[in-house]
């Protein structure tokens, strides 16, 4: 299966689709993202927005289905993470970023790791780091 997230104006994520990997194969049965995105536009509207993204990429690591152990072949990673409702696309970056946690804490500062998008709660003030994934 192949799944695409829908995006508003701000690249914010509204959905995840599932689409059979047949309706993005070309000519040569290679899978083609733009295939996958005619495909939804059509069913959804020419004005919809769509960007693939992999059930199997988490923080960067591709992880192999039935295992759920780092696949060695991580070529297969794609857009550092699988997205979710209410993620942002950074075309910057080609990355689902996980949206923030609803902690209403002072003095907690968020940082963005670039090698790895996703975001760090740092409250070093004591000395504490916490990093979640948000799957």
């Amino acid at each position: 299966m192949a799944h695409f997230a829908q995006l508003d104006s701000n690249n914010l994520v509204l959905q995840v689709i599932c689409l059979e990997n047949s309706i993005l194969e070309n000519e040569q049965g290679q899978p083609v993202e733009q295939l996958g995105i005619n495909f939804l536009q059509n069913l959804y509207g020419s004005n919809t927005i769509w960007a693939q993204t992999s059930y199997n990429t988490r923080a960067g690591i591709y992880h192999v289905s039935s295992t759920n152990e780092a696949d060695p072949d991580q070529s297969k990673a794609f857009r550092k993470n699988f997205a979710g409702i209410g993620y942002s696309y950074d075309s910057t970056r080609n990355a689902f970023i996980n949206p923030k946690p609803s902690v209403s804490l002072e003095h907690y500062v968020w940082v963005y790791i670039s090698s790895n998008p996703h975001m760090m709660l740092n409250h070093r003030y004591p000395l504490l780091w916490h990093c979640w994934q948000g799957l």
